[in-house]
């Protein structure tokens, strides 16, 4: 959600500064890697083998994983679509808080407080994006 958060809040932000540039979130799936074989409860050969089927019929192969990014990034109908979230090829609803923008501005100020902004830097960029504007409205 954090992720999802932020996009709208870059979009908003691209759009204020009237810049041609989309930004959305997109979720690929889970996908089936062989990093999934480093969970400790499947380093057991048993439970590999118990649990294969399942992870084949639920989780994405590395063809699937690359539909909905790719579909983000070349088809026409999301040209001019941005700050959306996009899942299994389409545009699909976000959490509730995502449009609160109370939290949008927690969010940003807590990721220039974790980026060790000097307070100077962090205070200009604040006041760029909310002093006449208010909180971020979303839709």
């Amino acid at each position: 959600m954090e992720e999802v958060m932020y996009t709208v809040i870059r979009a908003l932000m691209l759009r204020r500064e009237r810049k041609l540039v989309t930004i959305n979130a997109c979720h690929p799936g889970v996908i089936n890697t062989p990093l999934l074989l480093q969970l400790p409860i499947l380093d057991n050969s048993t439970v590999q083998s118990l649990l294969a089927p399942f992870l084949w019929y639920f989780l994405k192969d590395s063809k699937e994983e690359t539909q909905t990014p790719l579909y983000c990034l070349l088809s026409k109908e999301v040209d001019y679509v941005s700050g959306k979230y996009f899942c299994k090829m389409k545009q699909d609803e976000v959490n509730p808080l995502v449009g609160k923008g109370e939290l949008r501005q927690r969010l940003l100020e807590y990721r220039f407080q974790a980026c060790k902004l000097i307070k100077s830097d962090r205070e200009r960029l604040i006041d760029l994006y909310f002093k006449y504007h208010g909180y971020f409205r979303y839709g």
